[in-house]
């Protein structure tokens, strides 16, 4: 899921897996074994941020937790029961469009708040590329948005990125500004 569901992993970044199980008896039986599995990747020095579902699970919208609804958006199947990955696939453009008015909230207030973090600048003598305002994680979610046809809104403000490259961009298509 997320960055390393679209193969674009930063160096030094957490890997996102979702382990899916078709019942939560069925998790639960296999508990020492999750367990083996993620503690091999954390000795092999792998940083996993794990989480175990059922497809249902992955489907309920999560107020407290909109992240792994989010990263659902970027999914790849890796190894196991190609029947289970395929339930929730089956499944994932109904929820996303069923929910997406609250999904287009939270990664707007997401978006928001990661940009009130660098005062919503990318003006800074050492740019941070995935966070800031224009970055990686902005090129993300509108990525995201156009993929999975979440409502796009033009922001008619110019976007102003220095001399070199005026006139090459005067608005920016986006559910979530990006100055």
């Amino acid at each position: 899921m997320g960055g390393y569901g679209r193969r674009q992993l930063f160096p030094y970044s957490d890997v996102d897996l979702l382990l899916l199980f078709a019942s939560d008896k069925t998790a639960a039986g296999l508990k020492d074994a999750i367990s083996r599995f993620l503690q091999q990747l954390w000795d092999s020095g792998l940083r996993v941020s794990q989480s175990v579902h059922t497809p249902a699970e992955c489907l309920e919208l999560h107020d407290d937790n909109i992240e792994s609804s989010v990263s659902l958006l970027d999914q790849r199947y890796l190894a196991g029961d190609a029947v289970v990955y395929s339930a929730l696939l089956g499944k994932l453009p109904r929820f996303v469009q069923g929910q997406r008015d609250a999904l287009v909230r939270h990664l707007s207030r997401m978006t928001r708040e990661r940009h009130a973090a660098s005062n919503s600048t990318f003006y800074h003598l050492e740019p941070n590329i995935k966070e800031s305002p224009g970055g990686l994680r902005s090129r993300e979610r509108r990525h995201n948005c156009s993929r999975h046809r979440l409502p796009l809104r033009i922001w008619r403000k110019p976007v102003i990125f220095s001399s070199r490259c005026a006139g090459i961009c005067t608005t920016t298509p986006s559910a979530i500004p990006t100055y």
